[in-house]
């Protein structure tokens, strides 16, 4: 068994075991969605705790499949090691949210909003390494029309793409409570890489 895979189930493993030990400490309702100022606004039973964990499984199963059928699947195998670090990055990140969301239902600490913003800001300065790393794919990476028919435009977009998330992720980590802000800050520049995309397009 590939040893990413193998570490990606342990984590999974480690996130249902965490899971079965929190259930029995759970009340029968627990807070399943906060609002941007942290308050609990959503509730269902206690069993909701073993979803983040079987959607981690699953993102697992999907992200280990796309290769395979990606129409350039040669250049995915160019980069697969940073891509296998990519899956298992995404694994630990779905088990520090089990940690998150069920430590703050079992009144371990408080400030979920805090917890996540920094966390999808860790996540957000590992897309902004690996991007660069990445070639032409139909499923990984900023796609365009413009990048996915070039490959000097996906290199020159991955690159400025990479600078731009690793920034956002970082300002999430510094300062977690605007979290609002960097989410519309993520949505301007996302665009403004799409409009680059076609930009560096035209020059070529």
């Amino acid at each position: 068994m590939n040893k990413t895979l193998a570490l990606s189930l342990v984590l999974i493993a480690a996130s249902f075991a965490f899971s079965y030990y929190a259930f029995g400490l759970l009340p029968d309702e627990i807070a399943t969605h906060w609002n941007l100022a942290g308050e609990a606004d959503g509730f269902s039973g206690k069993e909701y705790v073993f979803l983040t964990p079987i959607l981690s499984l699953i993102v697992l199963g999907l992200l280990w499949f796309l290769p395979s059928i990606d129409p350039l699947k040669k250049n995915i195998q160019s980069f697969r090691n940073y891509y296998d670090l990519l899956v298992l990055f995404l694994t630990a990140f779905f088990l520090y949210l089990n940690i998150a969301t069920t430590g703050v239902n079992l009144g371990w600490f408080t400030g979920l909003t805090n917890y996540m913003t920094i966390g999808i800001g860790a996540l957000f300065v590992f897309l902004g390494w690996f991007l660069p790393k990445t070639k032409r794919s139909w499923f990984i990476g900023i796609r365009t029309p413009w990048t996915l028919s070039s490959d000097v435009v996906w290199k020159k977009t991955q690159v400025v793409g990479g600078y731009v998330y690793a920034s956002i992720g970082v300002l999430m980590i510094l300062l977690p409570s605007y979290l609002m802000t960097w989410i519309i800050l993520a949505i301007v520049m996302s665009i403004g890489l799409f409009a680059y995309s076609y930009l560096i397009s035209r020059k070529n």
